[in-house]
């Protein structure tokens, strides 16, 4: 069979890019993953538009910045963005287990374990993982 002529492109907002983005930080912050893993997942947070030009949003400041060439500069980014190949390892169903056994509670905190997944949570209502309600 022929290849057809165009393939579909996912694209993705910038919010919405920037919402996952919080999700993965906040994993980093309570504890789910750990530098590593946060370095090597924000490698998959470049996007390109539709120009090549490259996206991403800042670690800690969640801004967007944008390549020039020579180095990253603060931007808008355009209305949609190509998702970027994403790694088998940083696939969701690749991630989810490891996600899911994170660390242990302290005693007397305010970590509780979703039903759902088993991801530890500290202080959310939901589960920063799979958002089910925590009760």
């Amino acid at each position: 069979m022929p290849t057809p002529p165009e393939l579909p492109t996912p694209t993705v907002t910038p919010a919405t890019a920037l919402e996952r983005f919080e999700r993965l930080r906040d994993q980093y912050r309570m504890g789910i993953i750990d530098l590593p893993a946060f370095t090597s997942a924000l490698e998959v947070y470049q996007f390109p538009d539709e120009q090549g030009v490259l996206w991403t949003i800042g670690a800690t400041s969640g801004s967007w910045y944008r390549w020039n060439g020579a180095g990253w500069e603060a931007g808008h980014p355009p209305a949609q963005l190509r998702l970027p190949p994403m790694p088998l390892e940083l696939a969701p169903d690749a991630a989810r287990p490891a996600l899911a056994a994170g660390p242990a509670p302290q005693t007397g905190s305010r970590e509780k374990r979703c039903s759902a997944c088993g991801t530890w949570s500290i202080g959310k209502k939901f589960c920063t993982s799979c958002g089910t309600r925590l009760g």
